[in-house]
């Protein structure tokens, strides 16, 4: 696809079905219909990214959390739109919905396997810190690489 035309806003109308579906495109799970259901329902914000000429769901992220520490998360876009801009569109509507509502700490984390995504948000403006842990059993349950505690 070399013309990509595609509309970014924040949008909840967006359906489970979809979202499992752009899961999919990208060798992800999909996930469960009820769990992004809730995602939708209450998330801080949904962006979206829709194909202008079919309406396909091409891109999401979601900002959870709260007025004082919100997560990007879920960042997704459909390979073939992948290095147009969708990504970044989506991530700008989050930072100024961030902006909008004064929110004062945001974060999010990226996959090991996708090392080029830290200079995609290196670019965004998020930085590096290395005071961060997860709950275990949540590390587990998503089935990540958990560090060896340190001695």
């Amino acid at each position: 696809m070399n013309n990509v035309t595609f509309l970014a806003r924040l949008d909840r109308s967006v359906t489970p079905e979809e979202i499992k579906n752009l899961q999919y495109s990208v060798g992800w799970s999909g996930g469960d219909l009820e769990d992004w259901l809730s995602c939708i329902g209450h998330s801080l914000c949904v962006a979206t990214a829709r194909d202008i000429s079919s309406n396909e769901l091409v891109g999401i992220g979601f900002l959870a959390g709260n007025v004082r520490h919100a997560q990007l998360v879920d960042l997704t876009v459909h390979p073939r739109v992948q290095r147009h801009g969708v990504a970044r569109q989506l991530v700008q509507l989050c930072l100024g919905f961030v902006v909008e509502h004064g929110i004062k700490y945001v974060g999010l984390t990226w996959a090991e396997s996708s090392p080029w995504l830290k200079d995609f948000y290196f670019r965004a403006g998020f930085r590096e810190i290395h005071n961060a842990m997860w709950l275990e059993e949540s590390i587990i349950r998503a089935n990540a690489p958990v560090l060896k505690e340190e001695q």
